[in-house]
């Protein structure tokens, strides 16, 4: 018997299809309640199940066409076997792939952190830091201003990160629409090389509370982001990882500080 140990792909599968025995089951749920990125694998793979029953099953439930029907069987057979083939070689690449990557389902079906924060974020970090002459809308010499500017409109006390220890300056800030009906704050930082980060803030509904930083690479850029109750965090930019997750520390443990709802 396992002692909360790590659920791996193939237990899931087998879970999932419901091929194990009652104490096996049971032996798997246990372990999940320990296990975080299984229960996300779960989710992700009865999410995938859920899409693919309802794309698919219409075609199954399709009565079959009488000009079809009329078919010798020894031709019928031919489009029952290229059907096969088909479904056999697509099971074996999707599991082909699971082995290497362990199924990484969210390239399948974004997170609503993904299509929410990270991807906007992304976007945003593309369109802004590339600038010249109106990288921000409020400059970092009204800084207060621009801090109680967003706080307002964001229902949230917020505080640009200090960065100038880790060698970057705040330029300055905007407002942004974002996804779900909601507002979003940038606020842009630039180092003496001329590298720029941007700081995308709001408030969502996220699939769960996550306060870790996670990573992620969107359209050539990269992002740490992280969750804290309704409120998202993503630190965007196209440094070295290494550098970047030095700096999306820094902020992380800035913001847990000085962010207070109101």
């Amino acid at each position: 018997m396992k002692d909360q140990q790590s659920v791996n792909t193939t237990e899931l599968h087998a879970y999932l299809d419901k091929q194990l025995d009652e104490n096996q089951r049971k032996q798997i749920e246990a372990d999940l309640n320990y296990d975080e990125q299984a229960r996300e694998n779960l989710q992700a793979y009865q999410n995938l199940n859920h899409a693919l029953h309802k794309l698919y099953d219409p075609v199954l439930e399709e009565h079959i066409p009488k000009r079809l029907l009329s078919i010798p069987s020894h031709r019928a057979s031919y489009p029952a076997m290229a059907a096969s083939v088909f479904f056999f070689v697509f099971g074996a690449l999707l599991g082909w792939q699971a082995q290497l990557n362990l199924v990484d389902i969210h390239k399948f079906i974004p997170s609503k952190t993904d299509l929410n924060l990270v991807q906007p974020a992304a976007f945003a970090h593309s369109v802004y830091a590339v600038e010249v002459a109106h990288p921000v809308e409020v400059s970092a010499d009204q800084h207060q201003h621009l801090n109680k500017w967003l706080s307002k409109r964001l229902k949230t006390t917020l505080t640009a990160p200090d960065l100038t220890q880790s060698g970057y300056r705040l330029m300055g800030g905007r407002l942004l629409p974002s996804t779900e009906a909601r507002m979003a704050a940038q606020y842009m930082y630039e180092n003496n090389s001329g590298n720029r980060v941007t700081l995308y803030v709001r408030h969502g509904d996220w699939n769960r509370d996550s306060q870790a930083i996670s990573y992620s690479e969107e359209k050539g850029y990269s992002t740490f982001y992280w969750t804290d109750d309704d409120m998202g965090y993503a630190l965007t930019s196209e440094l070295d990882k290494n550098l970047h997750q030095n700096l999306a520390e820094e902020v992380y443990k800035q913001i847990r500080i000085n962010t207070v709802k109101i």
